[in-house]
Order: C-alpha cells, then sequence, then structure tokens
C-alpha cells in the first residue's frame, strides 16, 4: 500500500471549522428549505380554493341558463314562452326553437340576421340525433360582438331543439375583474382546449386554444397536482374541472408570489447567518494560529536545525508565552530530547562509520562471489575483482601476479591504478617476505615504505610514490597460487579486525581464481567433445554417401547450403548447430532400407516404396536414443514432409513442419537436381529453380522458396553443372 504523508495540523483545523461552518449552513438552508415549503403550500390551497370558486360561480352561470332551456324543452315552446324566458335571464342573446327538419320555427328577439323558416340543419350547434344538453365551441358573436356560446337541449318527445345563445360577458368581466385585483391569470377552457372565457377578450374572439401545452394535458388527465408552466412569466398552475360541463377553470399564479412572501427575507437572513458563521470562523482560526500553529512551526524549524547538527539556536526558553499550556510542555521535552540527541551524536557517528565501513567490506565480497559465478575469462575475472578492492576500500594500485602451471615463475595477469608500468622488479623487492609469508600463510603490512630500512624500499617509494604496500597470499586448495598486492599513497595502517577481512579477500580472489581456471578447462573439454561428436556425424554422414553411390558427396553439400538457408531466414545461431547434425543425419534412416531397394538401379515397385519411405522412422527411432541429438531430430523426420500435406511420415500440413525440414526439403531437391544420376543427367541451373518455383505452395513453402532464390540471386547456392538435355 502507498505511504501517505500525514496532513498539517492547519489544514486539518480549517477542515474541522468549514466542517462546522457547512453543518451550521446545511441546517439554516434546511430550515430555510422547510419554511418555504410550508409557505407555497399554503398559498398554492389558498390559490386551490379561489380556482375552486372560480368553478363554481362558472357553473352556477351555467346552471341557471340549462334550467330555463329544461323549462322550455318540456314541451313545443310558443313565441311568448320563448320571449319571457329571454326577458327573464339576461345570460341569453338570442333563443331558437328549431323544428326536427332542421327549420327554424320560433326565434327570440326577431332579427334580420335569422329569419322565421331558414334551415338550421347545417349549423353545428344543431344535431337531429342529439339526446342531452350540449355547449358548442365558444365564437364572438356577430351581432353582439362578445363571447358567445351555443347551448342546446333536445325536446323531451323527439319535436327538435331548443338552442340559446349564451352572452358569456358576464364570465368574461368577473375574470378580468379578478385578474386586475391580483397578480395571478385567470381563465376558462372548453374539453378542446378553446378560450371560453379570458381577461383577453380577444384569445376568445380569435378562437385561440391551448392544446400543445402542459396545462391542457394535464386537464385531460385529471391531475390535481400544480403545474410548473412557462407564459411569459413562470407560472404555478391549477386546473379545477367545472361542475356539469367539459369545461376547466385555469387559474396561474406568478412562482414569486407563491414563494416570494419568506424567499426573499430567508434568503437574506440565511446570507447574514453564513456572513457571520464566515466571521466566527476567521476569528477561531486566527487564535488557534497564534497559540497553536505558529509555535509548533518554530518548533519544526528548530527540529530541522538540530537535524542538521546545527545546536546554535537550541531551544532555551517558550517561543510562544501565550501558546497553549501544551504546546509550552511540548516544546520543554523538546529541549531534554535535543540534549540527548546531542550527547548520542558522536556515537552514532563512530557507529555509522563502522557500519557503513562493514557495508563496503559485504558489498565487495558479494562482489568477487558474483565474479566467481559470472563464468567470464579469468583477465575479465582479476579486472572485476581489483576494481571493486580499489573504490570499496580506497586502494589507489593494485596487481595480482600468478604462478605459471606446472612451473615456479610468477607472471603478471592484471594490474590496474598504476601511472607506470610495474615489472617483476616489484616482486623482488619484497621476495624475502612472500617466501616468508608462504611459509607463514601470513599478510604481509609495510604501513610506511618511505621510513622502513632498506634502499630498495625508498627507491620504490621515490619510483611510485606508494607509502604503504600489503601483500596477499592467494591459497587454493593447500597450494599457493599467487599473490595480491595493494598499494596506497597514504600511509595506511589497517587495525586487526580490516586484516581479518584482507585475508578473507584474499580466500575469495583465490577462489574465485581457481573457479575461472576450472570453467576455462571444462569450456576447452566440452569443445573438443563437441568437434569430436561432430566429426563422428560427419563420418557416418560420408559413409552414407559411400553406401549410396548415387549420392556421393550430397550429405556435406547440402549441410552447408542449408545453413546458410536458415541463417538467411533468421534461425539463431545458437539453433544452427542442430540444423547442421540435422542435415548430416538427414539420411541415417536408410542403415534399415536393404541394399537389394537402396541399390536398386531401376525404379521401385510399390512395396518398395512403402519400405523406403519407413527410412525417416528408422531414423527417428536410431536418434531418439542419443540425448544431445534430441534437438536435430526434426530434419531426419520430416525433410520429406510436403507444404500440401502429400509428403510423408506423417502427412504434416503447412507450418505444422518444423522450420529446419521446411529449409531442407528445398535445398535436398535443389541439390538432387543438380546432380548427376545414373538414371538421368543434371538438370541445368533454370530447370531446376523453374521446377522448385513451380511446387512452391505445393511441396515447399513459398517463404522458403522465396529465400532460396534471393541465396541464389547473392550467388549462396552456386554449384556448377555440366551442359545436359533436358530430362525426360
Amino acid at each position: 500500500m502507498t505511504k501517505h504523508e500525514p496532513e498539517p495540523l492547519h489544514t486539518i483545523i480549517t477542515r474541522l471549522l468549514l466542517t462546522q461552518q457547512v453543518l451550521v449552513t446545511v441546517v439554516i438552508t434546511m430550515m430555510f428549505v422547510i419554511s418555504s415549503h410550508w409557505s407555497a403550500k399554503i398559498a398554492i390551497q389558498q390559490a386551490r380554493d379561489s380556482t375552486y370558486l372560480i368553478a363554481n360561480n362558472v357553473s352556477e352561470y351555467l346552471v341557471s341558463t340549462e334550467h330555463a332551456l329544461v323549462a322550455l324543452a318540456a314541451s313545443v315552446p310558443t313565441q311568448s314562452d320563448l320571449d319571457s324566458i329571454r326577458a327573464g335571464y339576461n345570460e341569453f342573446d338570442v333563443i331558437y326553437y328549431i323544428l326536427p327538419d332542421g327549420r327554424l320555427d320560433k326565434i327570440s328577439p326577431r332579427t334580420s340576421l335569422v329569419t322565421v323558416g331558414m334551415d338550421m340543419s347545417a349549423q353545428p350547434y344543431f344535431d337531429p340525433d342529439q339526446n342531452q344538453l350540449q355547449l358548442s365551441t365558444p365564437f364572438t358573436s356577430a351581432r353582439t360582438g362578445k363571447p358567445t356560446v351555443y347551448m342546446s337541449l333536445p325536446l323531451q318527445r323527439g319535436e327538435g331543439a331548443i338552442v340559446g345563445e349564451v352572452n358569456l360577458s358576464q364570465l368574461q368581466d368577473r375574470l378580468i375583474e379578478r385578474s386586475s385585483s391580483t397578480t395571478g391569470l385567470s381563465y376558462i377552457i372548453d374539453a378542446n382546449g378553446y378560450f371560453v372565457a379570458h381577461p383577453d377578450a380577444n384569445k376568445v374572439a380569435r378562437q385561440e386554444n391551448i392544446r400543445q401545452t402542459d396545462i391542457y394535458q394535464a386537464a385531460l388527465s385529471g391531475d390535481q397536482e400544480p403545474v410548473y408552466a412557462w407564459n411569459s412569466h413562470f407560472y404555478v398552475t391549477l386546473i379545477e374541472p367545472i361542475p356539469e360541463t367539459n369545461w376547466f377553470a385555469i387559474n396561474q399564479i406568478p412562482v414569486w408570489t407563491v414563494y416570494g412572501p419568506f424567499l426573499i427575507p430567508g434568503a437574506v437572513g440565511m446570507i447574514v447567518a453564513i456572513g457571520l458563521l464566515y466571521l466566527s470562523l476567521r476569528q477561531q482560526r486566527h487564535t488557534i494560529t497564534r497559540r497553536v500553529i505558529d509555535p509548533l512551526e518554530l518548533l519544526t524549524n528548530q527540529a530541522r536545525r538540530i537535524t542538521a547538527g546545527d545546536y546554535l539556536y537550541a531551544y532555551t526558553q517558550p517561543v510562544a508565552p501565550d501558546a497553549y499550556a501544551e504546546v509550552n510542555l511540548l516544546m520543554e521535552s523538546f529541549k531534554i530530547m535535543e540534549d540527548a540527541v546531542r550527547t548520542r551524536e558522536n556515537e552514532n557517528y563512530q557507529l555509522l562509520f563502522d557500519v557503513q565501513r562493514h557495508l563496503r567490506q559485504e558489498r565487495l565480497l558479494r562482489d568477487i562471489d558474483t565474479a566467481i559465478t559470472s563464468i567470464e575469462s579469468l583477465e575479465h575475472t582479476l579486472k572485476t575483482i581489483l576494481t571493486r578492492i580499489n573504490t570499496r576500500l580506497g586502494i589507489d594500485a593494485s596487481s595480482i601476479y600468478l604462478y605459471e602451471p606446472g612451473t615456479d615463475q610468477l607472471k603478471g595477469a592484471y594490474r590496474t591504478g598504476f601511472v607506470k608500468k610495474p615489472d617483476l622488479s616489484v616482486i623482488k623487492v619484497f621476495q624475502k617476505y612472500i617466501e616468508k609469508a608462504a611459509e607463514e600463510k601470513k599478510l604481509i603490512r609495510i604501513p610506511n615504505l618511505e621510513k622502513t630500512k632498506g634502499q630498495h624500499f625508498k627507491a620504490i617509494y621515490q619510483s611510485y610514490k606508494f607509502r604503504s604496500y600489503i601483500g596477499i597470499p592467494l591459497f587454493s586448495r593447500e597450494q599457493l597460487i599467487g599473490y595480491m598486492n595493494l598499494f596506497t599513497r597514504s600511509v595506511y595502517s589497517p587495525t586487526d579486525d580490516e586484516i581479518d577481512f584482507l585475508k578473507l579477500v584474499g580466500l575469495h580472489t583465490a577462489l574465485a581464481i581457481d573457479s575461472t581456471r576450472m570453467f576455462t578447462d571444462l569450456q576447452a573439454s566440452n569443445l573438443e567433445m563437441a568437434r569430436a561428436y561432430d566429426s563422428t556425424l560427419e563420418g557416418w554422414s560420408r559413409a552414407m554417401d559411400l553406401r549410396d553411390r548415387e549420392t556421393e558427396g550430397h550429405t556435406l553439400r547440402v549441410t552447408e547450403l542449408t545453413e546458410k538457408l536458415a541463417r538467411q531466414l533468421g534461425i539463431p545461431e545458437e539453433e544452427l548447430i542442430h540444423v547442421r547434425r540435422g542435415s548430416l543425419l538427414h539420411d541415417i534412416g536408410k542403415i534399415g532400407v536393404p541394399d537389394s531397394i537402396l541399390l536398386k538401379p531401376g525404379p521401385l515397385n510399390n512395396k518398395e516404396w512403402e519400405i523406403m519411405r519407413q527410412h525417416p522412422l528408422y531414423a527417428h527411432d536410431f536418434l531418439t536414443a542419443i540425448d544431445y541429438l534430441h534437438l536435430s531430430l526434426d530434419i531426419p523426420l520430416r525433410h520429406h514432409e510436403h507444404w500440401d500435406g502429400s509428403g510423408y511420415p506423417g502427412r504434416l500440413v503447412g507450418e505444422n513442419i518444423p522450420i529446419s525440414a521446411r529449409i531442407f526439403s528445398v535445398i535436398d531437391v535443389w541439390d538432387a537436381l543438380t546432380s548427376d544420376r545414373p538414371y538421368r543427367p543434371a538438370w541445368t541451373t533454370d530447370m531446376a529453380l523453374d521446377y522448385i518455383r513451380e511446387q512452391s505452395g505445393r511441396y515447399f513453402d513459398p517463404v522458403v522458396v522465396r529465400e532460396f532464390f534471393k541465396l541464389i540471386d547473392l550467388g549462396g547456392a552456386t554449384q556448377p553443372v555440366p551442359p545436359a538435355d533436358q530430362p525426360s
């Protein structure tokens, strides 16, 4: 898990104070929202009651006219009946009595626009099949210029219908009066969305409707919930169906009149409260910063100075007299800690020095052990060891001299750090010490060459400016194998622990030298063994060629050419040895084919071909028993497989055939075609290439064929052949 850095104290305190402010703000806001909600709920209920009153007034207005028409429809009315009803109800502008055939029989009052005997069957208010009261779509009367609606009622015995033009101007006046006294908008619509009455009389006159609005859809659905809609202003709309009709009373109230009475003072109060909270937050943060954070920051800066070893500004008295008591107690504790740190610093410094020295020594031993296991040349191993010794131990120059195997002669193996080229004279100067070290198996040390008795030591000092020398005998399996010489240009007197470590370094160095020599000898032995194996394989291949006299020299030719083509196709170098061995042994399975078949001068019959086609399996069985040839089995077993699956022994198809076998099959056919046979002369190069091109995609891998032709163009597959006629 990722370790997160701790947050600064002032950040935590600020967040806590902000959290406090946010919580109080949320509470105030919730109170404001709840109060606004109840205030709006009360205002909406009042508006709903007002809408209900409008609907009832309209209903009463229409019911009175309906009762008048019902009285007339009880029997066939006379002219005086129509006149008296019209005189008693000023809601009616005109009353008609229409016969069942649609002719106008009576009218009150009489008018020149409509006369008795006119055919009224085409009028929208006449329906011979009607059986109940009907209201028409509102319209503006051409005679009165007022909003009007037709109210028609059939006679009880089917003797026609009574039709009244109901004047809606009183409803219109009431709505205008209501709209002027309030901030809302009230109007009435019918079931088709047309305005029946509206403060703006033009909307009724133009027969405008609200069919495409959410208000109309809500009216049809019977939804009693308020509708929030935009109509030049944002309104809360209340809908109330008018009893005994298919009309609706609509009351629209601006949103601000619903929420405004409490919203504005509440918002101002909330802003003032938040402002006071903000000022309180700033004051609290200032106090905490002065009495907590500032003293702690001063303490932190002093801790950094002490960490850097600067005790000049050590804490001696409280740095913030007005800080909280807990902070002052922390400062006093810090003073005690600072004294303890100062006391232990020197001890820790020495301990750190020892730890670093031991760490360098451990790294040096690890480097030498790595050189033992790295399997490099002896020169590389010695270079690695001496370079690491110089770096890790602060040595200026070093060298290793080794005894030649089988002799008593020392020879310089590697050196580093010398300004001048050293020679055996350096070894001769210390010869007597070296001989003593060989007898006693002790490390030689000369701390100061300049002050050592003997002119030869001073000569070395004057020549190389080396002041100290350490000679480490290198022993491996109780045998002295060489010396390691270390020189420094400053006086170096190692402690007993350092001497023991240098002996350990000499032991590891001798082990590294011995291991490298053993590995080099083992490599040489393996190389010689591999050459012997390859020589044996080549001998087997020559024996097969001698047995099958028709293919003499064939194996070595196809082996070399297969190696070239495989390398061109990108086969890794470490795999080419297996390609070479497989090529050399490609026909080893023919050992299991009788001479009567293998050396038969004429064509083979089916049974003989069946035996001949077993030679890849014979090769597999024969070579499987030889472990180091397991990776070379692909060519002996699969070189007669064809790209299209028609080959043998496995009838493999395409890339299921090992790539080495696909490469070899092209080379094998190429060499066979361009070589003489007892039953035919060699083909020309062009004839052989044409054949291989024709079989690409059938017998041969097209990619291998393409690369083979590139090899031919580069001259890698040239084979001189004598002129010959095209074989039959």
